[in-house]
């Protein structure tokens, strides 16, 4: 597909108003689909309503995993509390652990984070808005501008079979809302054994260096199921 239309919120169940769309493509059969996804939102009936043209998702799925390993890099140097209000003030719709995406940038961009993480915020933000080309929202949904995103409140809250979704792969964002830690490796090698963790989607990674024999010996361990 080209474009997407869809609801952040739960739709009610009466559904669509098909009459004034299908009115609007009798009129111009040959319009374009951005066209009749504008025709859609702009006759809903529903609370949220946004029309995305899907050839921008790679450039903001970019610009979010940033701004998933700005995130985790903010929560190592101490932010862990500010980023948790800002995500517990951002816009949740019915299934709670859905937020509104531009909200929560925008909530980290006006909180007292570094500028790298403002940087970031403000990407996203900026991405959002180039992807999504109309949003209907009700008053109670002024801030949202069209895109969700999965952010529970806690990590225990973690869905695991997020795993499986093609975000979680290609960005750091299910680490971020994982909870996983940042480690930085220490490259002063001594004679000494030393072990070195990097979080690397499901696998555990530990080098065993030996300098002094030239020579290191690698091990990983796959930590769930899944196809290697």
């Amino acid at each position: 597909a080209d474009i997407v239309v869809a609801s952040e919120e739960t739709e009610s169940a009466d559904g669509w108003y098909y009459t004034s769309f299908l009115n609007d493509l009798n009129t111009n059969p040959l319009m374009s689909a951005l066209d009749l996804g504008k025709a859609v939102a702009n006759g809903t009936t529903q609370p949220t309503m946004d029309v995305t043209d899907l050839s921008y998702i790679p450039a903001l799925t970019a610009k979010i995993d940033t701004f998933a390993q700005q995130l985790i890099a903010a929560k190592n140097a101490g932010y862990s509390s500010v980023i948790q209000t800002a995500r517990n003030s951002s816009k949740e719709f019915y299934i709670s652990a859905h937020i509104d995406l531009y909200d929560f940038a925008d909530k980290i961009y006006n909180a007292s984070v570094p500028n790298t993480l403002k940087t970031a915020a403000t990407n996203v933000k900026n991405a959002v808005l180039d992807a999504v080309k109309l949003y209907k929202n009700s008053s109670q949904y002024s801030v949202c501008r069209g895109i969700a995103i999965y952010h529970p409140r806690s990590t225990s809250g973690y869905d695991t079979r997020y795993n499986n979704l093609p975000v979680a792969a290609s960005t750091k964002w299910d680490e971020y809302i994982r909870g996983v830690v940042a480690r930085q490796q220490n490259n002063n090698f001594n004679n000494s054994t030393r072990i070195f963790w990097e979080n690397l989607k499901d696998c555990a990674i530990v080098c065993f260096p030996s300098v002094t024999k030239g020579r290191i010996s690698f091990t990983y361990r796959v930590k769930d199921n899944s196809l290697v």
